[in-house]
């Protein structure tokens, strides 16, 4: 294993304990057990929901931590379902072995899929499109499930969802993860400030298949860098792309081209360049260290990768 993949496994098993312990903590305060136990327990809902809020307003809860969970948790647990129904009618196998893994899951390079038909309303026994390339993330989060014996549990999102985009907002508004989000954003608007450009974060991805989507940047060529940003952007509602110390500066100068390229020939590239959150490796290990630290986990230990 190189020092990348070494890195990008100790980053998915330390932020997994992270994120277990987040919602077990969630799951044992009073907020969670407030919310009626019929409710915790609901298996299905059919429900198409334009917002996490009308989830909440719609069962009548208040919102916090406990009431996003609860929507993230029993969307994905329908979803979960919808996909064992899609695979039966479309695949002609049942899968009763389906089910949700994790609600929040780090991966080193999980799989990612789009199909030929996706982005086009498809009935629920019509036919699975054809697969079609969709880049490997280093890093991402999303709820997994599992499909058995494979290597890894592939994300929920492999699958086109009925609310995948209101289970990525629900999770992104706990509070943990708000945390980590504005941690990574602080860090990116100091390094934008080195090229005299204001950071602003703003959401576009409409149908992210993960929440946090990181790319580490770790090739010579500043090519490569564009493909990175690209991918983040494309595939997570929180892209992040992360480089070592001493490229920190090349890709800064590659995203003031970009800003330069679009005032002089209004090409947009710059607007979603400037969507992704941008750190060294030496911020990314220093804002997770400082978060395990805080939860009693142990830091990170691979090093070298700078």
């Amino acid at each position: 294993m190189n020092l990348t993949r070494e890195f990008q496994s100790e980053v998915a098993r330390k932020l997994n304990c992270l994120f277990d312990q987040y919602i077990n903590s969630i799951k044992q305060c009073q907020e969670w057990n407030n919310i009626p136990i019929e409710l915790r327990q609901i298996e299905n809902d059919n429900y198409r929901y334009d917002t996490c809020d009308q989830f909440i307003h719609g069962y009548n809860l208040n919102n916090n931590d406990s009431s996003n969970l609860l929507c993230a948790e029993l969307l994905a647990k329908s979803e979960v379902n919808k996909i064992r129904e899609r695979i039966r009618c479309t695949l002609y196998t049942n899968k009763r072995s389906l089910r949700l893994v994790r609600l929040l899951e780090c991966c080193s390079e999980p799989q990612t899929c789009y199909y030929d038909n996706d982005g086009v309303w498809v009935p629920i026994d019509h036919q699975i499109g054809s697969p079609i390339y969709s880049p490997i993330l280093d890093i991402a989060i999303a709820p997994s499930i599992y499909m058995g014996a494979k290597r890894q549990n592939p994300f929920i999102s492999t699958y086109p969802l009925l609310n995948g985009p209101i289970i990525f907002e629900a999770l992104s508004k706990i509070s943990y993860i708000q945390r980590l989000k504005q941690e990574f954003v602080t860090c990116t608007i100091e390094n934008y400030r080195r090229i005299g450009i204001e950071y602003h974060y703003s959401e576009t991805n409409s149908r992210p298949l993960c929440l946090f989507g990181i790319e580490i940047e770790n090739s010579n060529d500043k090519k490569h860098l564009m493909g990175d940003f690209i991918n983040s952007f494309m595939l997570s509602k929180y892209p992040v792309v992360i480089v070592p110390d001493s490229k920190l500066i090349s890709c800064l100068e590659l995203i003031k081209l970009t800003e330069v390229v679009y005032k002089l020939k209004e090409i947009g590239v710059f607007d979603h360049i400037n969507k992704v959150m941008l750190l060294s490796i030496s911020q990314f290990r220093a804002v997770l260290n400082r978060i395990l630290r805080e939860n009693g986990i142990a830091q990170l230990e691979v090093e070298e990768l700078s």
